[in-house]
């Protein structure tokens, strides 16, 4: 049935399918194989789910204290954030603890196991169709420069359809003066001398499938200083941003200048977002960043040792600082909340309670409820996820980076091409095709 249908419709009609629907599809016919894999309708597929993704799913990972692992879920952001599915995750971090989620961008997740001490495992994941990507060792490293902090961050180039991972690494003067465990307040308030200012920064793209640094004769390097522990990554506006901080010395006091800086994934460009006054000489143990809707949102609390209260801005246009504006207050003694982790589709906040319970609060009447999840401590991350096709064309289109499949692709779910489930498997493909038709 589907040679009655011009190649332009079938690409078309197919482009809007599931990603799960398009791996069995490739069975049908060599040429629906073809193209199912191809660079151009992978990308195109990725531009229909953005146009027609308006409720992605939230992804909530957790560390579970009961089962002794990691839980990647998949929630409807509807009122009590029902489970649509638990992605299997096939990754063991090195002490078997948690992961960090670097960033969630175009149905890749990268992860990096970076939690418990210095380690090169960053993995791009695309666990629609099981396949990931591990990156390789990067240029700075412990064994060659000894003791240094770094953060990451992940982004999409639309202007290549290229995945970025970039790595930003501060080396220390002083070999051996590294302060490990609760040395975070000892990174932040250390000597001066404590890092080479500005860091070193790489860029590791999937097509090309190395690290490359960041040419200062193309792009200026900002001399900022990160908190090392706290660090989020939010990709906004095709660009990554962190907070970042310089130390200011007015007499015997100590005190900061913070700001957000952006990394242009498409242009490898950095520039500078200013933060309001009021968050700008704020300690930056008390701010943290991330994505509201198509901007930006920074968290200030009180007092981050304590914890009391936190404080929600967003920035209503991208990359203009009057339009900061507080959203509203948190108090944090209402139900013992801890830190800020997200938003809802409705605007609620997400936040994780101090023993690891995942809560949702209302703005409007000041209402914290629980939403069944309970995870480790500092293990919670929750972001939107839309899956998508990215890394089936094996080599990202040009020699790229090795594309590896996990382990856990159902054999059920991709029959070879003359096995058992052919011929039901083509029956399915034309139901969607003549619904799909119908409803264009």
């Amino acid at each position: 049935m589907s040679d009655y249908f011009p190649t332009e419709v079938l690409t078309e009609i197919l482009s809007r399918l599931p990603a799960r629907s398009l791996l069995r599809f490739r069975c049908v016919s060599k040429s629906w194989l073809s193209l199912i894999t191809s660079p151009d309708f992978i990308s195109l597929h990725l531009n229909q789910s953005h146009h027609h993704n308006n409720n992605p799913h939230l992804l909530i990972k957790y560390y579970s204290l009961d089962h002794k692992k990691e839980r990647y879920s998949l929630r409807f952001d509807d009122e009590t954030l029902t489970e649509s599915s638990e992605l299997k995750c096939p990754f063991k971090t090195r002490r078997n603890s948690f992961f960090r989620i670097v960033g969630i961008c175009n149905g890749l997740i990268c992860l990096s196991d970076d939690q418990f001490g210095y380690t090169y495992t960053v993995i791009v994941w695309n666990p629609a169709i099981q396949k990931c990507v591990n990156l390789p060792k990067p240029r700075i490293c412990f064994d060659t420069y000894g003791p240094y902090m770094f953060a990451l961050g992940f982004g999409f180039d639309s202007r290549t359809n290229d995945f970025k991972v970039v790595r930003i690494a501060y080396l220390r003067y002083k070999i051996g003066s590294w302060v490990a465990g609760d040395g975070i307040e000892a990174s932040l308030f250390g000597g001066e001398d404590d890092y080479i200012v500005p860091p070193e920064v790489e860029v590791f793209a999937l097509k090309t499938g190395s690290w490359k640094t960041i040419d200062t004769s193309h792009t200026k390097v900002p001399p900022y200083n990160m908190v090392e522990y706290f660090w989020s990554a939010p990709f906004v506006n095709g660009s990554i941003h962190w907070l970042m901080y310089s130390k200011l010395k007015e007499d015997l006091d100590l005190s900061f200048r913070c700001t957000i800086i952006g990394f242009d994934v498409g242009g490898e460009v950095f520039c500078e977002l200013n933060l309001p006054e009021k968050l700008a000489d704020e300690n930056p143990l008390n701010l943290t960043i991330a994505v509201y809707e198509d901007t930006l949102s920074a968290f200030q609390y009180g007092d981050r040792a304590k914890i009391k209260r936190c404080s929600v801005w967003v920035m209503k246009q991208y990359g203009v600082v009057e339009s900061w504006s507080k959203y509203f207050n948190v108090d944090l003694q209402v139900g013992t909340l801890g830190a800020a982790l997200g938003f809802r589709r409705n605007g609620e906040l997400l936040l994780a309670r101090r023993n690891g319970q995942l809560i949702s609060y209302y703005s409007d009447n000041r209402e914290a409820k629980c939403v069944g999840i309970s995870g480790g401590r500092d293990s919670i991350y929750v972001g939107t996820y839309a899956e998508s096709l990215a890394l089936l064309d094996g080599v990202n289109a040009i020699s790229g980076a090795k594309v590896d499949s996990c382990d856990m692709v159902n054999s059920e779910e991709e029959p070879v091409p003359n096995g058992p489930g052919k011929n039901e498997l083509k029956e399915n493909a034309y139901k969607h095709l003549i619904f799909s038709t119908v409803s264009l």
